[in-house]
């Protein structure tokens, strides 16, 4: 019969295991090895990951400032904007009106030209 022992106390005594039972606990022991080892790699991964999300939401916080200060700036703009329009109308206005009273003078200047030419040639 063959036998498995295993040194359990300080002192050399030794306890005889069967064979299958003693595969078994090997397999039990690399398995729990493996499972140690496996735990250890997801620990080291979970803290990668969190990291990662960690420095995804900083990226993300700063994107949303940035978007914030583009809207304030795009505000300003719109108002600046509506600012110069009104100008812009206010001095369509004031350029028609201009141009209108130099149509009207320059009719009435050719009216009197017009008129002083005719006195002139009749005299």
């Amino acid at each position: 019969m063959s036998v498995f022992s295993q040194n359990v106390t300080t002192t050399v005594e030794y306890i005889n295991i069967p064979v299958p039972t003693a595969k078994k606990i090997a397999v039990d022991l690399l398995k729990g090895d493996s499972a140690v080892s496996q735990l250890q790699f997801a620990n080291l991964t979970i803290g990668k990951q969190s990291e990662k999300i960690e420095v995804q939401k900083q990226i993300i916080d700063r994107l949303e400032q940035k978007d914030q200060n583009n809207q304030i700036i795009v505000t300003e703009l719109n108002k600046k904007v509506t600012i110069f329009e009104k100008e812009l109308l206010i001095t369509q206005k004031e350029l028609r009106k201009v141009k209108a009273k130099k149509t009207f003078t320059n009719l009435i200047m050719g009216g009197i030209v017009g008129v002083m030419t005719y006195l002139y040639i009749t005299k």
